[in-house]
C-alpha cells in the first residue's frame, strides 16, 4: 500500500502489527486461519456489494483472494467478543484522503 508523504511521493505504509481494540470489538490483521468465516463474507452478494468487495464464486476463490488481502497489509478482520464478525479495509487516497470499507456478517 503507498501513502503520500509530505513532499507528496508515494511510500509504503504497513498495518501488519496494528490491532485495534475497544469494548468486545478488535480490529487486527486477517489471517489464513480466518478463511472460513472469511468465505462466509466474499458468498454473500448483499453484503459484498453494500461493503464494497468482490462477490466470490468458491472457497478455492477465497483462500486466494484472502492471501493477496493479508499481504496487501491494509485489510483487517473485525472480532466481537473473539469471533470474527467481519472485515474492514483502509484506503489512502492522492491528498491525504482516505476511506473505510467495512462488512459485518448477518446474525442467522
Amino acid at each position: 500500500m503507498k501513502a503520500n508523504n509530505k513532499i507528496g511521493k508515494l511510500e509504503e505504509v504497513d498495518y501488519c502489527d496494528l490491532v485495534i481494540t475497544s469494548e468486545g470489538f478488535e480490529f487486527r490483521p486477517w489471517k489464513e486461519e480466518n478463511l472460513e468465516v472469511y468465505y462466509e463474507l466474499v458468498k454473500d452478494k448483499l453484503l459484498c456489494a453494500v461493503g464494497g468487495w468482490s462477490y466470490l464464486n468458491n472457497l478455492e476463490e477465497a483462500k486466494s483472494n484472502l492471501e493477496d488481502m493479508i499481504k496487501m497489509k491494509n485489510s483487517f478482520a473485525v472480532e466481537y467478543e473473539g469471533k470474527v464478525i467481519g472485515g474492514v479495509e483502509l484506503e489512502h487516497i492522492i491528498r491525504k484522503k482516505s476511506f473505510l470499507n467495512l462488512i459485518i456478517l448477518k446474525e442467522d
